[in-house]
Parts: C-alpha cells; structure tokens; sequence
C-alpha cells in the first residue's frame, strides 16, 4: 500500500474515531441540559406552594426553599434534591390540644406532600429520572453517576411552637426548650384513630440492655439512659443511605461497662445484596455494639454476624 493510501486509512480512522467521542459528547450535554432544564422546570412549580391557602385562614403563609446539591467527593456523595417547607401558621393553633393539632394540620401535611408529588410529574421531572435511572437507582448527569433522592421537610410553625409529621411520628417542639413531644398516630383515611404520647410507650417496651437490630429510638430507654455523646458521621445528610451511620457512646459507671454503639440506616433482609430496607435518619437500627463486661473484657457485636 502506497504511503498515500496508509495516509487516507489514518485520516479516516481519526475521522471516525472524533465523530464518535463528538457524538457522544453531543449526546451527554444533550441529556445534562434536559436533566438540568426538568430541575429548574421542578424547582419553578415548587414555588407555587408558597400560595396554597386553607379556607379557615389557618394558614399564613408559606416558604419554599430548595438545595439541588451537584458537588462533592466520593462514591458515597449522593446528588440531593432537598425540599424544605416552612408553613407558618395562626396562634389560634397554640390553643389546642395536641391531638387536635395533629388531626387538624394533618391534613395540610397530606395537601403539601400531593402537591410535591404533582410538581415532580408536571415539571417533568419525575419523567426523566425514570427515564435515565439505570437498575441500581442512579442518574448518569455531569459525567457521573449520583443517585437523586425525593427528600423533603414540611414544619409547621406558629409564634411558640413548631410542629412536624415523620412516619407515624407527630412532633410538638418549644424552641429552646430541649427536645420536642413526640406522639405515635394511625390515620385511617381522613380520621385520626389513634394518638397517644411515645415517651411513655417506649419506656414500658424498652429493652434492659442494647442489642444488635433494635432500633434508635429505643436506646436511651435501656438500662444506660441516655448516651454520653452522640455524634453522626462527617456529611452526614450528604450522604447515600448506606454510607450514613450515627455513634453512641456510654462511659462505664457503677452499674454498666463502657458501651460504643454504631446505628446505621440501610437495614440488609438477608445477605442478598438487593433485599434491604433504607430508614428514617432520625430512627435507624443497632448495627454494632462494642462494650466492656464486669471484668474488663472487651466484646463486639456485629448486626452481619447475628442475621
């Protein structure tokens, strides 16, 4: 072959070489832009919630704010799509009781979370994640793979107090005044059918000692009390759900050895990989206990090694 003819072969190749990498680039920032375009599409219609009003002028007013976080370092960064509602509302609700105050802002709470829902359907948004979400529950966007999580937090708030619903979960907090109420309810459609205070429930069914799978929130119900530190991992809220764990510890004393106790969020079924169950942040599970006996030995607890 002449050295004219290996000359066209080259340019050929590197012809079809650019067209390819140019075709994908073409491709990637077409479907960042419309990745891009559906949030901001998501995030216009969001602030259509700040006009929702109720007809017995309970509500005020309402603040939406949004944090689409796009950084971070690390295969455990997630891309967060963080909603945050702030609804303040009439004194008239400070008069209450707190059951009433549960069955009456309930329903706004149900109201606010359909229309979340809606803005991520009419922006597109919800269409397009499904579209690009691949079998593991991550977006390809920026050259990356991040999982996009629907995450959102509704307060309501009067001059005094805030209130706020979590699974099953009804809180009533004094700002300032060290901790909230918190209330167990079921719903049976529109009808509240049960409500009644947690401290008291969880005390009665508390375990004696800590054990590998309780959940959180029973912890400070065991024989140690309350934990000398408590403290979340770095970035805690910025990371993927299986990356996130929270610490507690306990000094010895007179009654109890030195206990160390991880809790983490992604609770595993069986050791198949895909069988877990992701939970709330503020009530995972006792993955590991690490504690010292009567006569100073050390022994750990791993949640892997019992189920």
């Amino acid at each position: 072959m002449s050295y004219k003819g290996k000359k066209i072969i080259v340019f050929i190749v590197i012809t079809i070489v650019v067209v390819f990498i140019s075709v994908r680039m073409i491709k990637s920032a077409i479907h960042d832009k419309s990745f891009a375009d559906a949030r901001d599409a998501y995030r216009g219609v969001l602030n259509e919630i700040e006009s929702y009003r109720d007809a017995d002028g309970i509500i005020k007013s309402i603040e939406v704010n949004t944090d689409f976080y796009d950084s971070g370092d690390g295969e455990y960064y997630t891309q967060v799509d963080w909603v945050d509602i702030t609804v303040s509302v009439s004194n008239d609700v400070e008069h209450m009781s707190d059951q009433n105050k549960c069955d009456l802002l309930h329903s706004y709470q149900v109201d606010i979370e359909d229309m979340l829902q809606e803005a991520r359907e009419q922006s597109g948004y919800e269409q397009i994640i499904n579209d690009n979400e691949t079998s593991s529950g991550y977006v390809k966007y920026k050259g990356r793979y991040a999982a996009v999580q629907n995450d959102y937090n509704i307060d309501f708030v009067s001059s005094n107090y805030e209130y706020a619903f979590y699974p099953n979960h009804f809180y009533v907090t004094k700002p300032n005044m060290g901790g909230s109420t918190e209330y167990s309810y079921t719903f049976e459609g529109d009808t509240l059918v049960y409500f009644n205070d947690t401290e008291s429930e969880k005390k009665k069914i508390g375990p004696e000692l800590p054990y590998v799978g309780m959940r959180e929130e029973y912890l400070e119900y065991t024989s140690l009390g309350k934990a000398d530190s408590v403290e979340k991992c770095k970035d805690f809220y910025k990371l993927q759900t299986r990356a996130q764990y929270t610490t507690y510890e306990w000094e010895r004393t007179d009654e109890h050895g030195w206990y160390k106790i991880t809790v983490r969020y992604r609770m595993h079924r069986s050791h198949k990989v895909d069988d877990y169950v992701d939970l709330p942040t503020s009530n995972g599970y006792v993955s590991s206990i690490t504690y010292t006996d009567e006569n100073g030995q050390m022994h750990t607890e791993n949640y892997v090694d019992t189920y």
